[in-house]
């Protein structure tokens, strides 16, 4: 295999694996609204501190590609990531000290966390698609 048909097998790979991650992630962000709902705070933790894990590997992951994509819109991008890993990380906090409501809880998740998957990694996302079916 010549080295760019190499860098395209590895591009399509990292990609499959950022598709993976998204689909964890919003199973995670549903297993953590149920146990909001249900109040069961033991769960909840355990699932929002899972799912701010899985979110900051994807990050990682998923700005690694975009860089080696040359992807303009990367600083941006990034920001938005922080943004969503101190909210969550926040509410990780809130918590664990009991001082968010389930109703907060289920509000930061369907809201910010949720969107940031429809909304904003889509366009991510079909940049991804098109320069590795352009290369």
């Amino acid at each position: 295999m010549s080295q760019p048909e190499q860098v395209k097998a590895d591009h399509r790979r990292q990609a499959h694996v950022l598709k993976e991650q998204h689909a964890q992630i919003i199973a995670l962000a549903d297993e953590a609204s149920s146990a909001a709902r249900r109040n069961n705070t033991e769960d909840l933790h355990r699932l929002l501190d899972a799912l701010h894990r899985q979110l900051n590997d994807h990050f990682t992951d998923e700005e690694h590609l975009l860089q080696q994509l040359d992807f303009e819109g990367l600083a941006e991008h990034c920001e938005s990531h922080i943004e969503l890993a101190e909210q969550c990380a926040e509410l990780l906090f809130l918590v664990a000290t009991r001082h968010a409501s389930p109703e907060e809880v289920v509000k930061v998740i369907e809201g910010p966390v949720k969107d940031h998957f429809t909304d904003i990694d889509s366009p991510v996302d079909d940049f991804i698609r098109s320069e590795i079916d352009r290369n």
